[in-house]
């Protein structure tokens, strides 16, 4: 009885402002015994080391007793974090519970530098009701996206990307703050207004009527600057050395790194953004009830930044693309990335790179079959009218073809070959190869350690003697479309840039592809979204030009419900991670371009596949995040000098 008076008279007072989280530092789990160290460093706190290249390193911290934390009424929770290293970067990734499905945020610290990380806890209960959508990231209260059951929290994950080596000291783990009050229904719904913002938080550029939209513009307008005065037309930089002038891009190797040399044989770096355009569809199917005002959007929905704009901009719209121009420039970007309005690839006033598709033909979960007719064919005529404006414009960097494919290690394409349908033509010309050498289905059973009746029942098997043969098909089948894709670019546009397929996290870590990606294309294309790129080293890749051709530097404000590379609460966080994610790039050898994914925030309910991060530049009103382009700015007007070896980069408080 007087245990439970306490605890209700407990349960009535306000949480203490901070409250430490009681973690075991001498019982960490590590994902690696032999290349992760962990040792207590006095009550709460260890030093963690790692010495490996595996994919995805990590520890797990449980708590001290019992089998779970309750974190249920806190808002927050903070991490204290010191790079012990001099000389390296030091990147970490937390998760509530393991792997990004409860995704807290991302630290990253220069060397020597000691700081406090700040995240949202992502409570998944409380709700009781439904709040009509699913997305990577939801509401509090809510199942599903990162969040996770608070109450019941049995580990913490800490992974470090890409290490090769880290050391860092970890402690003062700790809750903040009272989670808020659970809406109800009744207080939840409508959650979106009529400009696609979250009704239930505010901010200072939030936008509350149109004229709010028209007067925003007007004073943006006003602060744009020019573009940076040490940059050339193309964005290259006109201060520095001139190299060989061809009239379009090249790359080449100056001073120990590698650089894109622009038309006019000036050294460039590609400052790019993805998703320059005006898209960006909120569906209100079966979900009327979340938006304020559904009877604004069309029948399934509305591209909502396209109506902000639209209001915007009124009868000047089509001077929207212009202005976008002058954002750009203004912002310290040179270059317009993949995916953007065509706008701003025909009659282009900024350099650019796109993905061309490939031609429609059969695929294997998304990758062209290269062995079919309609391939062949297709590749004979890449560029088509739609995209002949590519062929010798020296705006254009250089081209895709092809969109993280997710190869694979150096046997899938075989085992997916041999999944597929009897009329597949990769399955046909695989058994072909196979019936060539073997000659016999008794013969390829013995050495593949198999029991097939019949050729047709070939299906992909485990084990070592039919390795070599999955290999050999899978290394074959991509070489083929790297090798075609190449002659094809070169065929139509000689002077063009062949940039490759977008890799992606898993194939960073397949040297098979590398290697090959490397063989092939005039700069290998990445798109990885770490904060630091210091320790970039794909498995297996040479010594070649590499563009990111997608990265991003997240943020949870604005009314958002989160992101991924999300640095967390703290203020000046954004602009402090990406000045170190800037300054690790521009001071890697290989790396020519780092591309910003993308130009607006996602819709809250998410798109097609229910990404709904914040990570644009500007939000789903079009109001830019001035502190953070600031700082890109101010990165930009640093970029040749610093990656030259002068001076010491932004050092942001």
């Amino acid at each position: 009885m007087r245990l439970g008076i306490m605890l209700l008279l407990l349960l009535s007072f306000p949480l203490a402002a901070e409250m430490p989280l009681a973690w075991d530092n001498r019982n960490i789990v590590r994902s690696n015994e032999n290349g992760i160290t962990v040792r207590p460093a006095g009550e709460g706190a260890a030093i963690v080391e790692f010495r490996t290249g595996e994919p995805w390193p990590h520890i797990v911290l449980k708590p001290k007793k019992g089998a779970s934390w309750d974190l249920s009424r806190f808002r927050e929770i903070s991490f204290d974090v010191e790079n012990l290293s001099r000389n390296r970067q030091c990147e970490i990734e937390f998760n509530a519970e393991m792997w990004s499905g409860g995704y807290l945020g991302t630290a990253i610290l220069r060397p020597g530098e000691k700081r406090t990380f700040r995240y949202r806890l992502n409570h998944g209960t409380g709700a009781g009701f439904s709040p009509l959508f699913q997305a990577s990231f939801m509401p509090q209260g809510f199942t599903g996206g990162r969040n996770v059951d608070t109450s019941k929290l049995k580990t913490l994950q800490l992974i470090s990307s890409f290490p090769l080596y880290c050391k860092y000291r970890l402690s003062n783990i700790r809750l903040i703050g009272e989670r808020p009050r659970q809406l109800t229904e009744a207080e939840f719904f409508p959650f979106i207004d009529r400009y696609g913002q979250n009704m239930h938080a505010d901010w200072p550029e939030k936008v509350k009527s149109d004229n709010d939209l028209r007067n925003l513009q007007k004073d943006e307008l006003a602060t744009l600057k020019p573009r940076i005065a040490a940059w050339n037309r193309y964005g290259g930089w006109a201060d520095g050395p001139r190299l060989k002038s061809t009239g379009f891009f090249r790359v080449e190797k100056y001073r120990g790194k590698w650089y894109f040399v622009d038309p006019e044989g000036c050294l460039f770096f590609s400052r790019g953004v993805n998703d320059v355009a005006p898209w960006g569809f909120i569906d209100k199917r079966g979900r009327e009830r979340c938006f304020e005002a559904p009877d604004e959007l069309g029948t399934d929905g509305s591209h909502i930044y396209l109506e902000n704009i639209g209001k915007k901009y009124a009868k000047e719209l089509d001077s929207w693309p212009d202005i976008q121009y002058r954002r750009l420039d203004s912002w310290g970007f040179n270059t317009v990335g993949n995916w953007s309005d065509m706008r701003f690839y025909r009659n282009a006033r900024l350099p650019y790179t796109l993905n061309l598709p490939f031609p429609k033909c059969p695929s294997l979960d998304g990758i062209p079959d290269v062995y079919s007719v309609e391939f062949e064919r297709g590749m004979e005529n890449l560029f088509k009218a739609d995209y002949a404006f590519v062929i010798g414009d020296p705006m254009c960097i250089g081209v895709f073809l092809g969109n993280e494919f997710r190869f694979g290690d150096n046997t899938a394409i075989a085992r997916r070959v041999l999944k597929s349908a009897p009329e597949q033509p990769a399955r046909k010309k695989f058994l072909a190869e196979l019936q060539e050498k073997y000659r016999t289905i008794e013969v390829l059973n013995r050495q593949w350690g198999s029991d097939f009746a019949s050729w047709e029942a070939l299906r992909p098997v485990e084990g070592r003697g039919a390795e070599a043969d999955l290999r050999q098909f899978s290394i074959a089948f991509v070489e083929r479309l790297l090798a075609m894709s190449k002659e094809a670019v070169k065929r139509h546009s000689p002077d063009t840039l062949y940039l490759g397929t977008r890799l992606m996290n898993d194939d960073y870590f397949q040297a098979w592809i590398n290697r090959l990606s490397a063989r092939y294309c005039d700069v290998v294309s990445y798109n990885l979204y770490p904060l630091g790129f210091e320790r970039f080293k794909p498995n297996g890749l040479p010594d070649v030009p590499v563009l990111i051709t997608e990265s991003t530097v997240g943020h949870g404000t604005r009314g958002t419900f989160g992101s991924i590379t999300n640095p967390g609460v703290e203020p000046g966080a954004r602009n402090r991670a990406l000045a170190r994610q800037l300054e690790s790039a521009f001071s890697h050898p290989q790396i020519v371009g780092i591309h910003h994914f993308r130009f607006t925030d996602q819709v809250l309910t998410g798109r097609w596949d229910g990404e709904n991060y914040g990570f644009g530049l500007v939000d789903i009103t079009d109001t830019p995040y001035r502190d953070f382009l600031e700082t890109n700015r101010a990165a930009s007007e640093q970029l040749y000098s610093f990656r030259n070896g002068a001076g010491v980069f932004l050092n942001l408080p």
